[in-house]
């Protein structure tokens, strides 16, 4: 009898045992899943959508089945580029009852992802109409849009409210700092805003970058500009353009020689870089030796013959030399054109902000980038005309053109193809 009871205490403790055991677990598990989804929501806070999405992927769990979840995963997947996925679990939220304005919301955002621009003006509505986290998560989308469309004067006012809506945002200072570099080069506000996106995201070099090269344009603050430069070289050693601006970082601080070191090493690295050459050529001409600028602003010419600097020192270094006079006169023609052409290609950006929906202008822009030799960003230009009306026939000529002296007739093919479809379709106001 009691051999029986004895095993009967010992399992009732065995069974209380694995209870309390698993009520433990149970209970770590749940704190867990909430720790995870409140983790989230902060992750929301800051946009970071990489983050939220696993956050909310570890507590999926708990959570799956219900709306809110629901939503909130299909958020984050449309903030990494996931849409189709997004589409499907913003289709479980609305069954599951998910609120129906944010699903409205969540239904324009992905149809603005996906390239429509008629759900735009329903999205300027719910952004002045609506409340700050709704006007944040459409200030994300309208951002990135606004600025590669080059509208800066409604880039400027949405990127000002992300960033008092989002403080915490690194995404937000991002596009903040470089609206303000297109809207006010130079100015305070804008190297504010370089220097909190740069603290926001200290693993990301490209905020470093910018803050300094933007101290080295304003000469000021030069030792901060070098100790970012430095700190950043420690992470990436080989990193061509942070080199090149600790060199004329180093110029500017009356640091010749450590500035030559960063050169000549860039120089037998081979780099392609025109501005190595034409800061040390520079440097040799305010020295006076003049060969030796000569050789090198003529390499800086060749790898960047756009540069009206690059031009115009060896323009110097060639009068100064006693150079024949036709060599001279070249230098300071082909020094004025690139300078005309800077000129021009600012003026032309500043009436793009103005009317960013007049594709000429921005054919112009990309007509003249790709005149002097910036192919990529005159390319860019003329997709970007082609974006705001996609039947802008003399983009289309200028595309085919193009192509075509670069030897490239299967680029060049659809463009002709839509310019001998409309040879004999009466022409519109704006071709």
């Amino acid at each position: 009898m009691n051999r029986w009871f004895n095993r009967r205490r010992v399992a009732q403790s065995l069974v209380l045992t694995i209870s309390s055991f698993l009520f433990i677990w149970i209970l770590i598990k749940y704190v867990h899943y909430v720790s995870d989804w409140q983790a989230a929501l902060q992750a929301e806070e800051r946009d970071d959508w990489a983050e939220a999405r696993q956050r909310l992927e570890a507590c999926r769990f708990l959570w799956e089945y219900t709306a809110a979840w629901q939503g909130a995963y299909a958020r984050a997947l449309r903030c990494v580029g996931e849409l189709t996925r997004a589409r499907q679990h913003l289709l479980q939220a609305e069954r599951l009852g998910y609120d129906e304005r944010q699903v409205a919301l969540e239904k324009a955002l992905l149809r603005y992802a996906e390239g429509d621009r008629s759900v735009e003006a329903q999205l300027w509505t719910w952004y002045h109409q609506g409340g700050a986290q709704e006007a944040a998560l459409i200030a994300a989308v309208l951002a990135p849009r606004l600025l590669s469309q080059f509208r800066l004067p409604e880039a400027g006012p949405v990127t000002a409210r992300w960033v008092e809506l989002r403080p915490a945002s690194a995404t937000a200072w991002k596009y903040r700092a470089q609206v303000l570099e297109r809207l006010h080069p130079n100015s305070p506000e804008t190297v504010a805003a370089w220097r909190e996106w740069s603290r926001r995201a200290p693993a990301d070099p490209l905020p470093r970058l910018g803050l300094a090269r933007l101290l080295i344009q304003r000469r000021e603050q030069l030792d901060e500009a070098a100790t970012l430069l430095q700190q950043l070289l420690q992470d990436h050693p080989a990193d061509e353009e942070a080199r090149l601006l600790l060199a004329e970082c180093h110029l500017l601080q009356g640091q010749a020689d450590a500035a030559l070191s960063l050169l000549d090493a860039l120089i037998h690295d081979n780099t392609q870089q025109g501005r190595a050459y034409w800061l040390r050529g520079r440097w040799y001409l305010q020295v006076g030796d003049l060969p030796q600028a000569i050789s090198d602003l003529r390499r800086a010419v060749e790898r960047d013959p756009s540069t009206p600097d690059n031009w115009y020192c060896l323009f110097q270094a060639l009068q100064q030399s006693g150079a024949p006079a036709e060599e001279v006169r070249q230098a300071e023609e082909k020094w004025r054109r690139c300078d005309h052409d800077l000129r021009r290609a600012g003026q032309l950006a500043k009436r793009i902000g103005e009317q960013p929906w007049d594709p000429e202008l921005r054919r112009q822009l990309g007509e003249l980038f790709l005149r002097n030799g910036q192919h990529t960003q005159g390319l860019r230009w003329l997709q970007s005309a082609l974006e705001v009306q996609a039947d802008h026939h003399a983009t289309h000529q200028t595309l085919a053109e193009y192509y075509e002296q670069q030897g490239r007739p299967e680029l060049a093919a659809p463009h002709r193809r839509y310019l001998d479809s409309t040879v004999n379709r009466p022409s519109s106001t704006n071709r």
